[in-house]
Formats: C-alpha cells, structure tokens, sequence
C-alpha cells in the first residue's frame, strides 16, 4: 500500500473542501468522498509589556494564519487615540510602539485580525 501526504499552505480562514483522485497502476481511477474542513483564523497569547510603559511598549501576539492586523489604541473615556494596520505572519509577532506623547493613563490596545480580537490594557505613567 502506498501513502498519500499534501499541505495546504497559504489557507485562508473559512470552509474548504477536499477529495483524492487516485489512479490505480493498471488505469483504473476513483475518487475519495469529500472531506469538509473549516479553519478558524486566531489571534492569541497576547502579551504587553513593560506595563506601566513610559516610552516603548511591546506587543507580541500568537497568529494562527499570516495577514493584516489592525492595532488600536483608546483611551480610557472612550476616545480612539492612534490606529494602524500591521502585517502579521503566522505564528510569534513582535511590534514596539511608541507611547512617549500619549499622557500619563489608562488605556486599551485592540488587535483585529484573522477574523478575531483582543483587548489589552496597559498604563502609560510619568
């Protein structure tokens, strides 16, 4: 009996759908049933730090497919404060972001990406 590998790489988050075509030695040729696999797209393992911060805060975050990231950065009344999108790849993802003007305070970074999202609070002191 002979084994049969593939790897899907650069799979996007959502439903897809899979079957073999085998072709037997002697020309014969059958198809496998189809196989329904749904990938769900993650950002996880969040982490900032140092927190307090006073002029660099990093951010690193775990992303289950390669793709853009949207970071956001609010106060703690509400008012969106700075906004940018980032690439991210799969797996570890490193920014450093620059906090040196935003005033001594609470606030809250928003990463959306791969059809999910996360809030971090972080503190910003003199």
């Amino acid at each position: 009996m002979l084994s049969y590998d593939f790897q899907h790489s650069d799979v996007t988050a959502g439903d897809h759908y899979y079957r073999l075509r085998q072709t037997d030695f002697d020309g014969q040729e059958s198809v496998s049933e189809i196989i329904h696999v749904y990938v769900t797209a993650t950002i996880s393992a969040t982490e900032l730090y140092p927190n307090p911060v006073k002029d660099q805060l990093q951010l690193r975050f775990i992303s289950s497919l390669s793709g853009d990231a949207t970071l956001t950065i609010t106060a703690i009344n509400g008012q969106e404060i700075a906004n940018s999108t980032v690439s991210s790849l799969e797996g570890i993802n490193t920014y450093n972001l620059n906090t040196a003007s935003l005033t001594p305070g609470i606030y809250f970074l928003r990463i959306n990406g791969n059809a999910s999202s996360n809030t971090l609070r972080f503190v910003v002191q003199e």
